[in-house]
């Protein structure tokens, strides 16, 4: 307050002034906002203070930074501005204005990141490859791999080490980190799988020569294509594609197919040795004997053929022998002969051929040696030979006798002339069996012993008797000694018993011995057996003694009878099922002129026929039956006369409904 204070004559007045001293306007200090900001950042408000100021106001530069608020320093920043811009603050007071710079750095956003190096196609387990990329404004930039199983990848400088087992799709990501943002890029690799081995799968490895085309087929994990290539190039010419080969008609020996497998990753092969084979050449026989004896000793045959790696041997008929298979060693068979054909079979890589070796074996000559003995002395000793046809006949005997005529004849025999005279045949130097034959020269008169046989039926039937009668003779002029006769019963009879006038009978063996037989006498024998169903029914009866016989016509008698199955059933049913409907005499049809009578149990007469063909149905055919003609179930009689001159058969019928 200023006080004026005036002084007059008359009086004092005074006045005050008020005065007002204003304060300077103090420093202007910025409080808030930002001095480092990123690119296109959102509105940042700036706040300056001063003392003693009454008002503050803001301002930008450069302009292109953007427009700021001048009153409540709200800055908006240009999208595009980057670099250092000055805010500015002024603040007016009463005395005086002050101001302040603020120096603020906007710092650009960080660029997209984009790959420069490192390859986008990769084989598995390819050498460490860098991969590399940039971004503007960035400060760093760090890469990742993804699926981990790809491999490792060094963060910082890209080098990619991939794993040897990894295929498939792969990510590399770079990350670059600036001042003011990250940015970030996928480069999709691809790791194709490495070709796998080449491995046939399809193709002989043996084959003929001139064989026809055989396809080879070969394969490869993650190929996209396998070419067939043939060395030799005289083995043929293969396809490359299909693997189709086709052989030269004229190549043997090794041959080596090639498959190369190509894929995205490499290429692999595999080489086939095919052994191509010679065709097995013709069988040849070249030892055995073609023309031999029976019974002849073991034969060696063998045969060749060029390319073969085993020849075996058969022969037929199998009754020849048996002959070892790989040796070819022939073990005749003792009882064969003929012609037999022994084969040779040669077995090769390429094929079979085979020979046959015809042999003829020569039967062994049968030498049946026989005699007129006995023989009385002054007569002719004819000695007799079983023809064989090509046979040459020796003889040889008492006396130093020998002879090769097949029928020598020795003319007015004596007693020195008796004893053993032995044969021997050869055929095509194969000789018989030596046979001997045995002459008696006797001083003798001699007798004729005859035999008949007979039997009481010839027609017998099966399952009954029948009695054989054996009738032995001596006619004379002499006595007979040493009498017996063969009678032995074929297997269609079994011996019940025997009767004889003189001598025994020996069923096991079927000898009757009667010993001596006056001339004029004669003998008898019976045999009951009873008639088989199955067998030989042929009888012989044989006699024989030890003089001289001069009439050997009647020294055997044969008969044979004719069994015949008869048989009658003790009941039937005639009920009309198809079934034993008819009363059936088996058998009766031998009997053509037999005649049946049937009665009731009251010895009515119901039914005859005459003769009797198995007709009877169990119906009466006499007279006048009441309730109609079908008789009644119960027992009948018959009476069955066959008219062969046995006796009427008789028996009992049951019928059943």
């Amino acid at each position: 307050t200023i006080t004026a204070t005036s002084t007059g004559l008359c009086g004092t007045t005074s006045a005050d002034l008020l005065v007002t001293v204003n304060p300077s306007t103090g420093p202007t200090i910025f409080t808030a906002g930002s001095t480092s900001l990123c690119q296109d950042a959102p509105d940042e408000i700036y706040t300056a203070t001063a003392t003693n100021s009454t008002s503050i106001t803001y301002s930008v530069l450069p302009v292109t930074a953007g427009v700021i608020n001048p009153i409540t320093g709200v800055m908006n920043w240009d999208a595009a501005f980057s670099g250092m811009a000055t805010i500015t603050a002024t603040s007016t007071g009463l005395c005086g204005t002050t101001s302040a710079d603020l120096s603020v750095t906007v710092s650009p956003s960080a660029g997209p990141t984009v790959f420069t190096t490192g390859a986008t196609t990769l084989c598995q387990d390819a050498p460490d490859e860098t991969y590399t990329a940039t971004a503007t404004n960035s400060t760093s930039i760090v890469y990742s791999v993804l699926p981990v199983t790809a491999g490792v990848i060094n963060p910082t400088t890209g080098v990619m080490n991939w794993n040897a087992a990894f295929s498939g799709s792969a990510t590399i990501t770079a990350t670059s980190t600036g001042l003011c943002g990250t940015t970030s890029a996928d480069l999709l690799v691809t790791v194709n799988p490495s070709t796998g081995p080449t491995i046939f799968t399809v193709g002989a490895t043996t084959l003929c020569q001139d064989a026809p085309d055989e396809t080879y087929t070969a394969t490869a994990t993650n190929s996209t294509s396998i070419t067939y290539s043939v060395l030799p190039v005289t083995a043929g010419v293969i396809n490359a594609t299909t693997g189709v080969m086709n052989w030269d008609a004229a190549f043997s020996g090794i041959a080596t197919i090639t498959a190369t497998s190509t894929g995205l990753c490499g290429t692999t092969s595999e080489d086939l040795l095919v052994t191509v084979y010679i065709s097995t050449g013709t069988t040849i026989f070249i030892s055995g004997t073609t023309p031999l004896c029976q019974d002849a000793p073991d034969e060696t045959y063998t045969a060749t053929a060029t390319n073969s790696t085993s020849i075996t041997y058969s022969v037929l008929p199998v009754t020849a022998g048996v002959i070892n298979s790989s040796t070819g060693v022939m073990n005749w068979d003792a009882d064969f002969s003929g012609t037999a054909t022994i084969t040779a079979t040669s077995t090769g890589p390429c094929g079979t051929t085979s020979a046959d070796m015809v042999v003829n074996v020569t039967p062994t000559p049968i030498a049946a040696a026989t005699g007129n003995s006995p023989v009385c002395e002054g007569s002719s000793i004819t000695l007799t030979a079983q023809t064989v046809v090509g046979g040459l006949y020796s003889w040889t005997g008492p006396n130093g006798y020998s002879s090769f005529d097949q029928n020598p004849e020795i003319l007015s025999a004596s007693i020195t002339d008796a004893g053993t005279y032995t044969l021997s045949v050869s055929v095509n130097g194969c000789s018989s069996v030596p046979s001997p034959v045995t002459i008696v020269v006797t001083n003798c008169a001699g007798s004729d012993l005859g035999v008949v046989k007979t039997a009481d039926n010839y027609f017998p039937l099966i399952g009954h008797t029948i009695v054989f009668t054996i009738i032995a003779t001596n006619y004379g002029p002499s006595d007979a000694t040493g009498v017996a006769i063969t009678e032995i019963l074929e297997n269609g009879y079994t011996y019940v018993s025997s009767t004889t006038t003189v001598g025994t009978y020996s069923a096991s063996s079927g000898v009757w011995t009667i010993g001596t037989m006056i001339s004029g006498a004669s003998e008898t024998l019976r045999i009951t057996a009873v008639v088989n169903s199955a067998g030989t029914y042929v009888n012989t009866a044989t006699i024989g003694g030890n003089e001289p016989d001069g009439n050997l016509a009647n020294n055997v008698s044969t008969i044979e009878p004719e069994p015949r199955d008869f048989f009658i059933p003790e009941g039937f049913s005639p009920n009309g099922d198809g079934t034993n409907d008819l009363f059936v005499i088996r058998g009766i049809l031998y009997y053509p002129d037999n005649n049946m009578v049937i009665f009731n149990r009251w010895g009515n007469k119901v039914f005859e026929a005459s003769p009797y063909q198995n007709t009877w149905d169990g119906k009466t055919t006499m007279g006048i039956s009441v309730g109609g003609d079908e008789l009644p179930v119960g027992t009948y009689f018959y009476l069955l006369d066959l008219d062969d001159g046995s006796e009427v058969i008789k028996g009992t019928i049951y019928l059943n409904r």
